[in-house]
Parts: structure tokens; C-alpha cells; sequence
């Protein structure tokens, strides 16, 4: 499960910005990577008070509505659990994506993407062992950092970044979101020249640096 937790740029600055953790070095996976709030259901996640509607989730992801009602329980644990910040009744998490991890993965996750805004008068903090840093930064700043050599990532973080660049402020994106259909991406890997080549369901190839796996 992964949360975009966004908020509109304060004043003086444009777009929207995203709160992005690094992920520590001695991680498993993905160390190293600029992500965002995520990490896998727990048997007790379907209890949770969520934000949303399960039936609103389950219509957008295809699925039942206890598996909906579990993917909402397990957003809502994580982004508290992560960043200190509880998504309430106040607060939809709009499902965005669904990304599956590709075959040449020794790890394999299948993954929902929910956007969502921060709530009014709550601060992130970075509460969790398995960042190194965690801060606000827009969605076009980060990407442009990643061009530099800066910032890694993967794939599903970089474009879900590229989507919002397009847009001016949280609420344009969360009214677009949900009049498109949801992203669904079983993408392929090759491995090559020091980099990890991404194809993906419409045909375009990301070049990515893995700092968190040796180059062959």
C-alpha cells in the first residue's frame, strides 16, 4: 500500500508538493529510494476507521468490498504509523494506481496507490526507522533532482510525480483523478549498462539508477 500525502506549495512557491521519505541503506529493498508513505496489510488493518468509501475503492480497484475496506485500514495505519499524521472521515484517499512488481524482482509486491490531502492543521514528522530523510518537496523539484542524479527512485514514484507536475493544486488533481481509469502496470525489466530498464503498459522505457542492487 503506498499514500501520496500532498499538500499545495505554501506561499511564494507553485504546485503541489509531496511528503517523500529516503529509504535507509540497510533496507532490503528499495534502499536508497525517494518513496512515499507505504507498506504491506496487517490481519487487523480491516478494522481500522478508514477514510473513504470502501465501495467508492472497490468499484475503482475491482475488487470486494472487504478487500477495499482492508486496503483503506492498511493506508490509514501507515501513513500514521509514518509520518504521525491521522487520515480521518475529513480526509478521501482516492485509489490512483495499482503497480506490480516485475518478475526479475527476487521481491514481488502487488501495490495500491492512493492519493490524499493533508489534513487541515496537521504537520508529518518523520517517526519511522526506515527513512533517512523525510521532508515536503514539490513534484517537479523532486523530479528534477532525480534528472540530476540527486534523487532515486523508482518507476511508480516517478510517475506518479510526473502526473501531479501537471497540476496547480491538490483539489485539480483529486477532481482529475477520479475521472480517469485507474493505472494498472505489470511492467517488465532488463538490466543493463548500469541501469534497470522499465518497460511499461504503454510502451515507454525508464532508465533507472539502483543504488540498492549491484549492476551486472
Amino acid at each position: 500500500m503506498t499514500v501520496a500525502l500532498l499538500r499545495d506549495a505554501p506561499v511564494g512557491g507553485t504546485g503541489i508538493e509531496a511528503w517523500l521519505l529516503t529509504r535507509v541503506a540497510q533496507m532490503v529493498f528499495a534502499a536508497g529510494m525517494t518513496v512515499f508513505p507505504g507498506g504491506g496489510c496487517e490481519p487487523r488493518d480491516g478494522e481500522v476507521p478508514i477514510a473513504g468509501s470502501a465501495a467508492f475503492t472497490a468499484a475503482r480497484f475491482g475488487c470486494t468490498e472487504d478487500e477495499a475496506r482492508m486496503l483503506l485500514g492498511t493506508a490509514v495505519r501507515e501513513v500514521s504509523e509514518e509520518t504521525d499524521v491521522l487520515l480521518t472521515d475529513t480526509v478521501e484517499l482516492r485509489p490512483f494506481a495499482r503497480w506490480v512488481t516485475p518478475p526479475s524482482e527476487a521481491r514481488r509486491y502487488d501495490t495500491r496507490f492512493f492519493l490524499a490531502e493533508l489534513p487541515a492543521g496537521a504537520q508529518p514528522r518523520d517517526i519511522t526507522t526506515e527513512s533517512s530523510i523525510a521532508a515536503w518537496i514539490g513534484a517537479g523539484d523532486a523530479l528534477a533532482e532525480l534528472a540530476q542524479g540527486a534523487r532515486f527512485m523508482l518507476p511508480p514514484t516517478r510517475v506518479t510525480l510526473e502526473w501531479l507536475a501537471g497540476f496547480a493544486s491538490v483539489k485539480a488533481a483529486l477532481a482529475a483523478v477520479d475521472l480517469q481509469p485507474i493505472r494498472h502496470e505489470r511492467p517488465t525489466t532488463v538490466y543493463g549498462d548500469g541501469h534497470t530498464h522499465t518497460t511499461l503498459a504503454d510502451g515507454r522505457v525508464i532508465k533507472t539508477h539502483r543504488p540498492d542492487r549491484p549492476q551486472k
